[in-house]
């Protein structure tokens, strides 16, 4: 059985990894969300002083390891999907080394063996990502030929576009019945990992909507404009830099839309990328910064402030 932490990319890149090991028949056991066990494994693990999500990293392969999961699937991710000829759109620096992190740590290191961590340049297209796999699994004994390897990550990519157009369509949707109706709406920014892990922004999303009556749309589920993708793509350095930045543009001529931004405490490109979403979007936002605390009343005070400063608070 392979263990898939939920943590980090995987926030964005399940449905591809759940397709691509489903069609090698492999058996995959899926993390349990962010509770305080989990911090707790990952504060125990962590020897640097990473961001936040990154600790919650460790958390996860610990728990999975203690699962008793044969291996754990932890990709050394470096490149999005992109245009091969062009230059890369990169992920973070944590997550390209947290494979590499992960297995020095503390009761980690002893199952060091059992880390599965290929390195991916998803921007160089299939061939590429299968035979980067076809090592990684090669060497933890797990062997498919290359041919079945290509089929299932293009299958993985297959289910990765459904799912995204899944989230397209709702969110068309979203945004249409707002439209119709003269109401606002809250489009949340940021990384996967930040919007999507309840444990890490204490269910923000949820409260927004049951305290303060918001209607919320995370970026994912905004299609935006291809020139404003294309453009910030080419001028970021950051995958999911780019891609916050071209939400806050989509924004910019809708103003019944209002932008909370959910970062981390001690990201380095979210440090860099939030000073030019105001410039994006032409109006004022909310960065919401978590850093591992359990309580929720700072963040709240300050959505309540930011909402009522729009005019929309209920």
């Amino acid at each position: 059985m392979v263990g898939l932490p939920l943590c980090m990319s995987t926030y964005d890149w399940a449905p591809f990894w759940l397709a691509t090991f489903r069609s090698l028949g492999l058996r995959v056991l899926l993390s349990e969300p962010t509770r305080n066990d989990v911090i707790r494994l990952g504060t125990e693990s962590t020897v640097s002083e990473p961001c936040f999500p990154v600790v919650i990293s460790h958390g996860h392969v610990r728990s999975l390891l203690d699962k008793g999961v044969d291996f754990v699937f932890i990709p050394n991710n470096i490149a999005a999907p992109g245009d091969p000829q062009k230059r890369p759109s990169f992920f973070c620096p944590w997550h390209q080394t947290l494979p590499f992190v992960a297995r020095s740590a503390p009761f980690i290191f002893e199952h060091r063996l059992k880390l599965i961590a290929p390195t991916l340049w998803y921007n160089h297209g299939t061939a590429v990502l299968a035979a980067s796999l076809r090592e990684s699994f090669g060497a933890a004994g797990l062997r498919w030929s290359t041919a079945r390897l290509t089929r299932a990550v293009s299958e993985g990519f297959e289910a990765l576009s459904a799912f995204r157009a899944v989230l397209r369509d709702a969110g068309l949707r979203a945004l249409a019945m707002l439209d119709e109706s003269g109401e606002h709406g809250v489009v949340l920014l940021g990384r996967p990992y930040n919007m999507y892990d309840g444990g890490t922004n204490l269910e923000i999303a949820t409260k927004l909507r049951e305290y303060y009556g918001a209607n919320v749309v995370p970026m994912d589920f905004i299609e935006v404009s291809p020139a404003d993708e294309a453009r910030y793509d080419a001028q970021f350095y950051w995958s999911y830099g780019s891609k916050i930045l071209a939400t806050a543009a989509f924004t910019r001529q809708r103003p019944n839309l209002h932008l909370i931004y959910l970062t981390n405490f001690n990201c380095g490109p979210d440090s860099y990328v939030k000073h030019y979403v105001a410039e994006a979007s032409g109006r004022p936002f909310l960065a919401l910064q978590v850093d591992g605390h359990n309580n929720d009343a700072g963040l709240l005070t300050r959505c309540e402030a930011y909402l009522d400063s729009k005019g929309v608070l209920r």
